[in-house]
């Protein structure tokens, strides 16, 4: 920690940030998680690829607290680099605890960005619309059954994934 508090202070606080979401992370965050989460300044009210940090660059900060982990599933992402320090941060909440608060705002703040890009129907003829191109454009069939909704929402959601990786992860916050 002292090497990263004698850093430039823009690199100190992309190193805090870095390992404030790294540690209160419910699940492992994907690279590209991660770094659309750390690209999110208050304010915005879009997403700035300019603004999202390269991952080599966090990794650099983070003065060798972080890592990045391949997957079997092929997902590349960011963890501790030794699990002591999951430990000792939570020894030591202090040390981020000024992070720590910010993220469920850049959580609501990314979900507000995301939801924003969306055309949601505004009557029942434009849900009826949805639907039938829903329907006609993609290969999950609406679901019939109550219990199959959630298996529904799972699939149709996932090509937002790619664009808005850190998504399913703001749900769940």
């Amino acid at each position: 920690m002292q090497r990263i508090q004698r850093q430039d202070p823009e690199d100190m606080h992309l190193a805090h940030d870095a390992l404030a979401w790294i540690i209160k992370a419910k699940e492992p965050l994907t690279v590209s998680a991660l770094t659309q989460a750390l690209g999110i300044l208050e304010g915005d009210t879009q997403f700035h690829e300019d603004g999202v940090p390269d991952p080599d660059s966090i990794i650099s900060v983070c003065a060798g607290l972080v890592t990045t982990h391949r997957r079997l599933s092929g997902n590349v992402e960011f963890g501790l680099a030794h699990p002591t320090l999951t430990e000792f941060f939570h020894e030591n909440p202090q040390l981020l605890s000024h992070k720590l608060q910010l993220l469920p705002q850049t959580c609501l703040r990314y979900l507000t960005i995301a939801l924003s890009q969306v055309d949601f129907p505004q009557n029942e003829e434009d849900y009826r619309s949805l639907v039938i191109y829903h329907s006609i454009n993609t290969s999950n069939d609406l679901p019939k059954k109550k219990e199959d909704y959630r298996s529904w929402v799972q699939s149709t959601i996932a090509p937002w994934q790619l664009t808005y990786p850190l998504l399913r992860y703001a749900c769940k916050y």
